[in-house]
């Protein structure tokens, strides 16, 4: 496995990393699709213009990419907020190298990450990997335009 920290968004597998979740905030809203959830996500992923402060870093097996984590930064803090491995690939040690690395790119930062607080799987993978102390709890709300 190989995981890197990518210069450009471009090439990726938008589709299928773009629909690995589940228990998202869009997935838990009653009022939004499954289908609708997982292209929202898609075009985020898609969209995800990278910069000084917002970094991905993908794992590729096979040169095949399976894993993708995104990461904002400001004022010395890395918020890792978008970790998406392939589902064939879960379980196998993609999340946690993508962790391991993004802990090595951002040494001396503070590192947080986010997840639902239903999303029991995700919960269990951050302190299987390091994150134990809850820092903050907030509601996100979204506001939707045309």
């Amino acid at each position: 496995m190989v995981t890197k920290k990518l210069p450009k968004n471009s090439t990726l597998s938008y589709k299928e990393l773009g629909s690995t979740f589940s228990l998202s905030r869009f997935h838990l809203n009653a009022h939004i699709s499954d289908k609708k959830a997982d292209e929202l996500w898609i075009r985020y992923l898609q969209n995800y213009q990278l910069s000084d402060d917002r970094h991905m870093f993908v794992a590729y097996i096979d040169d095949i990419d399976v894993g993708v984590v995104l990461v904002n930064v400001e004022n010395y803090e890395a918020t890792l907020f978008y970790v998406s491995v392939l589902k064939n690939f879960q379980g196998c040690g993609v999340g946690g190298a993508l962790i391991h690395e993004i802990l090595k790119y951002f040494d001396g930062f503070e590192i947080y990450t986010e997840t639902q607080a239903k999303n029991i799987a995700a919960l269990n993978f951050y302190i299987k990997n390091g994150f134990y102390n809850i820092d903050k709890t907030f509601t996100v709300l979204h506001r939707w335009d045309k």
